[in-house]
């Protein structure tokens, strides 16, 4: 047994990975899911669409969702999420956001809105969010229209 600690500090250098992303391993992300009641699909596409918009390589990364109940709704709830991630992703690579799952984004203090932004970046998050919030009540009133079907 060793008798001393060798304290180790750990440094990370992001931006020498931009230089290297030839040598990133792929990575396959798994999602799983299984009753759409008490897994809401909306909090499964906000997953899915956060790590979609991951800075990582796009021809490196692979997203699998594996619902065991076979849902139709989180298939279309999954259908919608791609189409939102269409104008998602690019929006958070082109204004370098953090904050990748949309939800979590726009109720945080960094979606705050204020004077000091572009006035190209006002009008892009407010179209973003705005399409997000429709995308949202399209889910959400399927899921309704399930819900009170089955009873």
């Amino acid at each position: 047994m060793n008798a001393k600690w060798h304290p180790f500090d750990n440094k990370t250098y992001p931006d020498r990975l931009r230089t290297r992303i030839h040598e990133l391993p792929p990575v396959d992300l798994f999602v799983t899911t299984a009753d759409p009641v008490l897994e809401p699909p909306i909090i499964t596409v906000n997953t899915v669409l956060s790590l979609l918009a991951l800075d990582y390589p796009a021809n490196k990364l692979a997203c699998y969702v594996s619902d065991d109940g076979a849902s139709p709704i989180t298939l279309y709830s999954l259908v919608e999420a791609i189409k939102f991630a269409k104008l998602w992703i690019p929006f958070c690579k082109k204004y370098n956001i953090q904050t990748r799952a949309p939800f979590q984004y726009f109720s945080s203090k960094e979606f705050e809105i204020s004077s000091d932004f572009s006035s190209k970046f006002q009008k892009d998050i407010l179209h973003v969010k705005e399409i997000d919030e429709e995308t949202g009540k399209a889910i959400l009133g399927v899921c309704e229209e399930d819900i009170v079907g089955d009873s």
